[in-house]
């Protein structure tokens, strides 16, 4: 068995925005991707996890950007599970570019959920996985939780079918997608982002509408989602930027 296990990828146009920058949501469709093959060799992956009627959510993910890839980068990246918090597995990311330069380190938090009861459920990682990455960790993660944005500016979105996958729910890239939508474009061409975090609070799902709050003072923002009545928070989100 792998612990660590890396990937190399070439950013392509379409992962680029219009500054020629790699886009957060192309970066966490990376992320989704290496540690599902991962994942697979470690033999939970998502066939694997089907067999069992289970699958794996995203619950949270933090990302701290040190420079942005570009068009045609060759990056590597780096991941390994780094051990349980209580019901949630522990995953680090690390980019790199050709040459060793660190770019960007990222922590995520998944849950195990049984198809049916939509509850979370703890299998063992393989043998010596989690001692032989023990104490590996890329970055101190947030312990405070988000605060709600009272008094921010509202959107609604529709959910539509590009946004769902194959667990039938919006997929945890197309948050990162509406959330930069949600600044300007001349906002993006003064800013960059320097840090993101998402915590992921209720699954959405086909035919509904997400109602997404954002409010902050020019650099840090914080901001939250929730399902078509209001009642229940999707999603809850910090990012912060610097100015370019």
């Amino acid at each position: 068995m792998i612990p660590a296990w890396k990937e190399e990828i070439i950013i392509r146009s379409f992962d680029v925005d219009c500054k020629n920058q790699m886009k957060i949501s192309s970066l966490c469709s990376y992320f989704q991707e290496v540690a599902g093959h991962h994942a697979a060799h470690l033999g939970l992956g998502f066939e694997q996890m089907r067999r069992e009627g289970l699958f794996w959510v995203l619950s949270r993910l933090e990302i701290s950007f040190i420079r942005f890839p570009e068009w045609n980068d060759h990056l590597t990246i780096e991941t390994w599970p780094s051990g349980h918090e209580r019901l949630f597995y522990r995953r680090e990311f690390l980019v790199a570019k050709e040459g060793g330069e660190k770019l960007i380190t990222a922590v995520s938090f998944w849950l195990l959920i049984n198809i049916n009861s939509r509850r979370p459920k703890i299998l063992p990682l393989p043998e010596g996985i989690e001692q032989h990455n023990a104490g590996r960790t890329v970055m101190q993660v947030m312990t405070e939780p988000i605060p709600s944005p009272t008094g921010g500016e509202t959107v609604t979105i529709p959910v539509q079918y590009g946004d769902l996958d194959l667990n039938q729910h919006v997929n945890n890239v197309r948050y990162m997608q509406w959330i930069t939508d949600l600044f300007p474009v001349d906002f993006h061409y003064r800013h960059v982002p320097v840090f993101f975090r998402i915590d992921f609070k209720q699954e959405v799902k086909a035919n509904e509408w997400v109602q997404i709050t954002k409010k902050g003072d020019g650099k840090d923002f914080i901001l939250e989602g929730k399902e078509s009545t209001g009642q229940m928070t999707c999603f809850q989100a910090v990012i912060s930027f610097r100015e370019t």
